[in-house]
């Protein structure tokens, strides 16, 4: 059996605060994998781009006017934040929570990523599980 100890005291030693913040997300339920672009083309997801774009689109946000009305180089990560916000905005216009506003913010958040998840996997190709098991380590 091989001894790793050594290798988690240097990656604590080395990583300890980025560490303990993806702790500490996990635990509030804030975190989140975000895969690399590299794993996309050959499984038929979007690139982050069309993924925002996607999403931008999709019937439940209607938030094109909110990615054409973005600076061309805004960030990805500034765009998606705008269309989060522009979708809570329209929820919040449909049904106004009457008392646990906290219990609407996550029903929001798990809607947005149902969202999410819907339009990353629309034209994800059939063996998609059999092509990440054959890329696995």
């Amino acid at each position: 059996m091989t001894d790793h100890s050594k290798g988690k005291r240097e990656l604590l030693r080395n990583y300890l605060r980025p560490l303990v913040h993806i702790r500490d997300q996990f635990k509030d339920w804030r975190f989140g994998l975000i895969l690399g672009a590299g794993i996309n083309s050959g499984v038929g997801l979007p690139t982050w781009n069309q993924l925002v774009l996607s999403i931008s689109k999709d019937d439940q946000v209607l938030g094109e006017d909110i990615i054409a009305k973005t600076p061309p180089r805004a960030a990805l990560t500034y765009k998606t934040e705008m269309l989060f916000q522009h979708y809570r905005k329209k929820r919040y216009a449909v049904a106004c929570p009457l008392g646990n506003e906290r219990e609407f913010e996550f029903m929001i958040s798990a809607e947005w990523l149902k969202i999410v998840r819907d339009n990353l996997y629309k034209d994800a190709k059939d063996d998609f599980t059999a092509i990440l098991d054959s890329h696995l380590i």
